[in-house]
């Protein structure tokens, strides 16, 4: 996700998790105070990816993440970046893929696509996948809190599957970063 969230090396990274009552891991995540950064690794809320699945616990993801950011950040206006590594989500993979197929661009090959504010594309990206909805929809409901915060851009990322990086099968990695702007 270099170089789009920073130089990730020497920075002052937290990794936690959040488990139910029986070790069940609902999500692993990492904070990055000095670059301003909540990366979610693995989330796993439902029991499938259809709206409707039941549900492991009642929390949503993006409460997850508001928790997760008050814990580790003093002022919720020093958030600057979400991201997710490594996408497992059929939907939303899908979604990643069309939208670099729409840019002539060859979606297991090294490459991402950037969407800005103001662009009919960053409009549809963000109501076609559970991430950037949520994303938006947690600055929304608390924009006070955040500074008014609203995504200033997407990139959408797919590594290369000729260095080996798969997600799984034959699938690339697939990574997304979400750039917050304060107002």
């Amino acid at each position: 996700m270099e170089p789009f969230i920073g130089h990730i090396d020497k920075q002052n990274w937290q990794a936690s998790g959040i488990k139910e009552p029986g070790d069940d891991e609902l999500a692993w995540y990492a904070t990055s105070k000095d670059l301003g950064v909540h990366i979610t690794f693995q989330v796993n809320l439902t029991a499938g990816e259809l709206p409707g699945s039941t549900r492991f616990t009642q929390m949503r993801h993006r409460e997850m993440i508001l928790d997760n950011c008050h814990h580790h950040f003093e002022c919720l206006n020093s958030l600057h970046f979400l991201a997710w590594r490594g996408i497992v989500h059929t939907p939303t993979r899908h979604q990643i893929e069309l939208t670099f197929n729409a840019r002539s661009m060859n979606f297991e090959q090294a490459g991402h696509v950037e969407l800005h504010d103001g662009t009919q594309e960053l409009t549809d990206v963000i109501a076609g996948n559970p991430f950037t909805k949520g994303a938006e929809r947690m600055l929304k409901e608390n924009s006070e809190e955040l500074g008014n915060a609203k995504i200033l851009r997407v990139v959408l990322i797919s590594e290369d599957l000729r260095d080996g990086k798969k997600a799984d099968g034959d699938n690339p990695l697939v990574h997304l970063v979400i750039e917050i702007s304060h107002r």
